[in-house]
């Protein structure tokens, strides 16, 4: 059996195996979430025999006191207990309290041998390899083992050239093994370590590479900015965490490499982003975010209208004049509308900055109902960051709609309306009695056809 290859992140314990044989654990990353508070085990391995565990990454575990953990946590990036003939190589076990912990070895049977060998054991605390009957992870401390329970942890990479620290000695084939006062991690008694590796194991382990932008490219005050550090690259293995300072006191880090934030005043920002991949290494980088405050206001501020009463189907002149009030072209849409119904919609493309314009349309009232005073308003759409809308809108106008042929414009076609056309008749605008009501198809004469138009919408009334 194969396990392989996962990504953990855990507090408690990412693979464990109990009673088992012959499984190969491989290519694995598990980490804790961070160094400060206490996680239990990468690997555990209890009463197993005959188990590989090769080219895994352990990082982050960490002893201490813990609710619900009677002893502490272990802090192990790997932990052997009561088990034999356990094969751990070519893997990575960085800033745990203990690399790897062993205790309680099985020599009941053969075969006995526990070995360690070409492995990267640094930055761990307490131990790189610690050989142990019992360890206490709430105190950091350890029973000792019997001396015929011995490890074999050579050929590893100790974090130093000059192999591990282990200030004590043992008898080891009636020989004392130690004192040695190497700059690596830490290593306990019965637990042989040369040779060591002058270097680390296996190809040069790079950090991470941070990089990230934001869009937009000009943030104004309260808009909200998007952070993406997607072509942060982690040079093997994957990048677990993004740490952004944004410069305003804000600090957030997250699992993703996106992240939205809005600045609430106008300024110059550092903006620092931090990546740590799944071998506890780190990068950082950062840019500059000049925020600043634009102000965006588009503005109706006219219509008129004319005329102000006409017939179903005549048209009606409006007058809209709009103003960019703001700090930047804006581009809008323009609505025009008789009670709450549309009129038309113009588009207003790249109004520059402290511009007006004035726009003449044309309203045609057939499909209007007559009988009604409809109240004309014009509105422009709000612009991206406008705060002042209060101006968007402008209301200035009434159109009363009349029944055809209500010359007088009481509501009712009767004969009234007959006899005022009929005073006008074959007059023209030149003419002083014109009346614009008697011409009723408007071809600038009052004639027989109005008369006709009229006697059709006799009896007619509001």
């Amino acid at each position: 059996m194969t396990i392989d290859p996962n990504v953990i992140q855990t507090t408690g314990v990412g693979i464990f195996l109990y009673s088992s044989s012959d499984i190969l654990i491989e290519a694995n990353t598990i980490s804790a979430p961070d160094m400060v508070n206490p996680s239990d085990i990468g690997i555990h391995i209890q009463s197993c025999t005959d188990i590989d565990i090769i080219g895994n990454t352990i990082l982050n575990f960490t002893a201490g006191p813990k609710s619900g953990y009677t002893y502490g946590t272990t802090g192990a990036g790997i932990n052997i207990l009561a088990s034999k003939a356990i094969n751990v190589s070519l893997s990575n076990l960085r800033n745990n309290t203990v690399g790897v912990v062993v205790q309680r070895l099985d020599l009941t049977t053969e075969p006995r041998e526990i070995d360690i060998h070409y492995n990267n054991l640094e930055h761990n605390t307490e131990f790189g390899v610690l050989n142990c009957y019992t360890w206490i992870g709430k105190d950091k401390t350890y029973t000792p083992t019997n001396a015929s329970y011995v490890v074999n942890a050579t050929h590893n990479w100790w974090g130093h050239e000059t192999g591990p620290y282990h200030p004590t000695s043992w008898e080891y084939l009636g020989k004392p093994y130690g004192p040695h006062y190497g700059l690596g991690g830490n290593v306990s008694d019965h637990v042989l370590y040369y040779p060591w590796l002058s270097e680390p194991s296996g190809p040069p382990v790079e950090p991470p590479t941070a990089s990230f932008m934001y869009s937009p490219s000009d943030p104004e005050v309260n808009e909200t900015i998007t952070f993406d550090a997607s072509s942060s690259t982690p040079n093997g293995g994957t990048i677990v965490s993004y740490t952004w300072n944004f410069g305003d006191g804000n600090v957030t880090t997250t699992p993703s490499s996106i992240i939205k934030h809005v600045y609430k005043n106008i300024g110059t920002y550092n903006v620092t982003l931090t990546v740590i991949d799944s071998e506890g290494l780190t990068d950082s980088t950062w840019k500059i975010c000049a925020v600043v405050f634009v102000v965006h206001d588009v503005a109706v501020t006219d219509v008129q209208v004319s005329p102000n009463e006409v017939y179903q189907r005549w048209n009606v002149s409006i007058s809209v004049t709009v103003a960019n009030l703001g700090e930047e072209s804006e581009t809008f849409t323009l609505t025009i509308y008789y009670d709450n119904n549309i009129i038309l919609t113009h588009l207003i493309q790249n109004l520059g900055p402290e511009k007006t314009l004035t726009l003449n349309f044309s309203w045609n009232t057939k499909d209007v109902a007559y009988c009604h005073n409809y109240t004309i308003k014009a509105s422009a759409s709000i612009v991206p960051r406008e705060s002042n809308t209060n101006n968007n809108s402008y209301i200035n106008g009434h159109v009363k709609v009349r029944i055809i042929g209500d010359v007088d414009g009481n509501g009712a076609v009767n004969v009234l309306d007959l006899i005022k056309a009929s005073l006008v008749f074959d007059k023209t605008p030149s003419d002083p009695e014109w009346n614009k009501f008697c011409d009723i198809n408007q071809d600038n004469q009052v004639n027989v056809l109005d008369f006709i138009l009229i006697a059709v919408h006799l009896g007619e009334s509001c």
